[in-house]
């Protein structure tokens, strides 16, 4: 009697190691990625070569605007109700790179009016609020180049200096951390005029006669009881508490455009304003409220 071998039926699981191949295969990949990521990654920084959103409040269509970064420098609440609140009020003007955030800017246009209320005093005011810069981009030359790209936009978009004045205002507060980089900063990019005011812009809306009186920063610091006398007294809520710049449009877009300030005269508006900055907080109770 013959006995039959049982036949060893072929096992359907695979083997739980990889070839030579394979693994020479997925590592050639795995470098190639590498690479391509690396290029990707190492394109370098092009102040002429970013992407740029705009997003104005009549427009319905949304964009993709990242608000959290600015909000979030300036210690403002990230809830529903003030990002929807942002986009309806401001003109936002962002622009990313590699599609990360590199500066934002809202800017509030209003018609300011004289404080007769008459024709003949009407001006367009673009309002600058939050300027904000990535730190990753910070130290490039981005902020100013951030402000003439935009207001190289806002010129066209709504035809500014045809028919009526147009000029750019902005305050600086003494509990931002770098009001004295930011002042010498605007300074030395064509703001050479301004005046205390209590609520910044918003001070000037029905004063439009202070853009003919173009009083000279310089001698407006200089003069103020703020830079020249000791405060000892009880610190106040209320008063021309902010100083708020201006400048016709065209004098920014000039002065960005050939960027002839000295690394000296900006240390100097940078320490008239630190010295400013001090003199202020000793006299007045600032909030992020205002």
């Amino acid at each position: 009697m013959s006995v039959k071998r049982a036949r060893k039926t072929p096992s359907k699981t695979k083997p739980k190691y990889m070839s030579k191949k394979a693994i020479t295969i997925l590592t050639g990949i795995a470098f190639a990625l590498a690479y391509a990521l690396f290029k990707y990654m190492s394109v370098p920084f092009d102040l002429d070569n970013l992407e740029y959103v705009i997003s104005i409040p009549s427009d319905a269509k949304n964009r993709k605007l990242n608000l959290n970064e600015p909000l979030s420098a300036f210690n403002i609440p990230l809830t529903t109700r003030t990002l929807e609140y942002v986009e309806k009020k401001y003109v936002i003007v962002q622009s990313k790179h590699r599609g990360r955030l590199v500066a934002s800017v809202f800017v509030f246009p209003y018609h300011y009016r004289n404080s007769e209320d008459s024709p003949s005093g009407l001006v367009l005011g673009f309002e600058i609020y939050n300027m904000y810069v990535s730190p990753r981009y910070r130290g490039k030359g981005v902020s100013i180049n951030h402000l003439y790209r935009t207001f190289m936009l806002l010129k066209n978009i709504y035809q500014a200096d045809i028919g009526i004045p147009s000029y750019i205002v902005l305050h600086v507060s003494p509990i931002d951390k770098d009001m004295e980089k930011a002042y010498a900063l605007y300074r030395t990019n064509g703001f050479v005029h301004g005046l205390f005011t209590e609520n910044g812009p918003y001070s000037l809306r029905k004063r439009s006669e202070v853009f003919l009186e173009r009083k000279s920063l310089d001698s407006v610091i200089e003069n103020s009881p703020y830079y020249n006398s000791e405060y000892t007294g009880e610190r106040d809520v209320s008063g021309d508490r902010f100083l708020t710049l201006y400048t016709d449009i065209n004098t920014f877009l000039r002065s960005a455009k050939i960027n002839a300030y000295s690394k000296n005269e900006y240390n100097r508006h940078k320490e008239r304003a630190a010295r400013l900055k001090e003199s202020l907080l000793r006299r007045f109770i600032y909030t992020r409220d205002g």
